[in-house]
Formats: structure tokens, C-alpha cells, sequence
């Protein structure tokens, strides 16, 4: 386009013509000399940085003496933040996005997985810390993790001299499916060969044991229940979508 319109260089006074034109195409009735007198007023302008602030002013000693005078006491306090990532991507590398504590750093870069060694910006400047890996997130989640209490003990087991031990017929709990799950899985992987000889003459607490068994059935029977109702629930739900999509499907590409 350059070499059509006359040559492959053009001179400052055709670059200013042009966008003198433009100006007046796009703002009939447009004074270009006011104009300019207004951008010659303003260039020389100064303006406060400040976050707020935005004040303007005539020159740079003017902007200077203001500074002074209205943000000397308010700089940007960041002593309290005396941690920092060690993550070059992350935001909480800069001091101003810092940790008061060294825990909550730790928390951040787990649960970041930030890996490596933070830093502990003191009176003696910035040092790294002790760094931190995945097996510490590993240890941490293990250590949040609820012990379950759904989980049954092991039956007591007594202990007979061989002269007096007898053979026992495997219980209606050895001979119970082993793919069940839920809280009756650690009951039902009993088998024959885990069953002790029971003295008959030795009184066990059969009535305690049946008693808890009893209450994890009632739970898993009560979660059945529960889950049966809401399967039932989402089932009418989804008839009910389908029914409404092809109306809307029946709306749409007939009309």
C-alpha cells in the first residue's frame, strides 16, 4: 500500500494531515486547535499515584511536597508478614501476600502442593525454612482422617489348654457372603479356620456381642432404606425431565 500511494516512507507533517482528518470525520464541528490546546495543558500535568488518591498538579515539586505532606504516614506496613511461598507462580510470593505464621504457610503449600522451602523474611533478611513435600501432605491427611466407627472389634478370644478344647460348629456369621460391604464386611469375613475352640463351661459375652451386631444391622437397614427412597425419588425425577424435553423437543421442530 506504501509503494502504490507513492513510495515506502512518509513524513511527519502527512502522518499529523491524516489524523487531523480523522479527528474531523469522527467529530463534526470539532475545533483541532482547542484541542491542542488542551493536550499542551494537561502534558505537564502531574497526577498522585497514591491508591486513592489521583490528584493532579502543575509540576513534579508540587506532586513531591504533597507526597510528603498527605502519604508519609500512611506507607504500606508489611511487618507482619513474614512468610512467603517459595512457588514463582504463585501470589503469595510477594511479601505484601505473606503468612503471619509459619503454619499457615505450611497449609497454603499443601494445599497448593507449593512444594519446597518457604521464606522467613526476619531482622537479618530473607532465609528459607524447612521444606515441604508431598509425604507431609500425605501425613497430614492421614492424621484428618476420622477414625470410623463402624468399624467392629475382633471378638474376644479364651484360651484353653489343648486337653479341654473342643471343636465348634462355624456360627451363622462365618458362613455369611464375603463380597458384603458396609459395616458388616469386617463381620462377614470370618471364616472357619479364624473360629477358636470354645471351652462350653466358659461363660463369653455372647449377649453384648449379639446386642452390637444387632444395632449395625438396624444402621445398614436404616441406609437402605434411605438410599431405596432416594433412588426412587431421582427415578420420578428423570421420567419427568424426559417428558418435559420432549415436549420441548415436539415444540420446537414442528411449529
Amino acid at each position: 500500500m506504501l509503494t502504490e500511494a507513492g513510495g515506502k516512507y512518509l513524513e511527519r507533517r502527512e502522518i499529523i494531515n491524516v489524523f487531523t482528518q480523522t479527528l474531523r470525520k469522527a467529530y463534526p464541528g470539532l475545533d483541532v486547535t482547542e484541542l491542542k490546546k488542551q493536550q499542551d495543558k494537561y502534558k505537564s500535568m502531574k497526577t498522585c499515584n497514591f491508591k486513592g488518591c489521583n490528584r493532579a498538579f502543575a509540576d513534579s515539586k508540587e506532586l513531591t511536597a504533597h507526597r510528603k505532606q498527605a502519604h508519609a504516614e500512611r506507607r504500606h506496613d508489611h511487618s507482619d508478614k513474614l512468610y512467603t511461598c517459595p512457588c514463582k507462580t504463585c501470589h503469595r510470593r510477594k511479601r505484601s501476600k505473606g503468612f503471619e505464621t509459619l503454619n499457615q504457610l505450611r497449609e497454603h503449600q499443601i494445599r497448593m502442593q507449593h512444594w519446597g522451602s518457604g521464606i522467613y523474611h526476619g531482622d537479618g533478611g530473607p532465609r528459607p525454612v524447612d521444606a515441604v513435600s508431598e509425604s507431609d501432605r500425605l501425613t497430614n491427611a492421614a492424621q484428618a482422617e476420622p477414625a470410623s466407627p463402624s468399624v467392629a472389634l475382633p471378638p474376644p478370644t479364651v484360651h484353653e489348654p489343648p486337653s479341654t478344647q473342643q471343636p465348634v460348629a462355624p456360627t451363622e456369621l462365618s458362613i455369611m457372603p464375603a463380597m458384603q460391604t458396609g459395616p458388616m464386611a469386617s463381620i462377614s469375613s470370618t471364616s472357619e479356620e479364624d473360629l477358636v475352640p470354645i471351652d462350653p463351661n466358659i461363660h463369653t459375652p455372647l449377649p453384648q456381642a449379639n446386642t452390637m451386631v444387632s444395632s449395625e444391622v438396624e444402621v445398614v437397614a436404616h441406609q437402605r432404606h434411605s438410599m431405596m427412597q432416594r433412588l426412587q425419588a431421582l427415578e420420578r425425577e428423570r421420567v419427568r425431565m424426559e417428558e418435559e424435553m420432549q415436549r420441548l423437543r415436539s415444540a420446537l421442530y414442528t411449529s
